[in-house]
């Protein structure tokens, strides 16, 4: 009786295993389905600015997101920068992270004349005003701005 429970027991997790695993294929297929390429969404600002991250988004993923964001507010209100949230790991953005060398989430400036990766993001994910001033900072020094 009890290779019998278990041979069930171990049958119907390979079962619940299995099910699960096509799920979230079938979720992960959906959503790559679902979001464009990035270039592919038009603008008229003179600067984007791409938060890219990965398949997995963590809460210091989500900080410097959040925070990148909250710096370029005025400038994306004002129609001179166009945010972008683009998953870098998607077989339709894998050019983005070859062109950008992406290995892990982070801000991107592009123009049409060139990029600027803002790695050091992460160094000020404990401090909102540091991850500001820092951004703002790059967005400044890269459009030419004279202080």
């Amino acid at each position: 009786m009890s290779i019998i429970r278990t041979g069930l027991t171990i049958a119907l997790s390979l079962f619940v295993a299995a099910s699960l695993t096509r799920s979230v294929i079938d979720i992960v297929r959906t959503a790559e389905a679902q979001e464009p390429a990035a270039e592919v969404v038009p603008t008229t600002a003179p600067v984007i600015a791409y938060y890219f991250h990965s398949n997995t988004r963590c809460t210091t993923c989500r900080t410097i997101e959040s925070g990148a964001r909250a710096a370029l507010d005025d400038d994306i209100r004002a129609g001179r920068v166009a945010w972008r949230v683009v998953n870098f790991q998607l077989p339709q953005n894998a050019h983005l992270a070859r062109k950008y060398d992406l290995m892990f989430a982070t801000v991107v400036l592009v123009t049409p004349s060139g990029w600027k990766s803002l790695d050091r993001v992460w160094d000020h994910t404990d401090n909102p005003q540091a991850m500001a001033a820092y951004v703002k900072k790059e967005l400044a020094e890269f459009r030419g701005d004279r202080p």
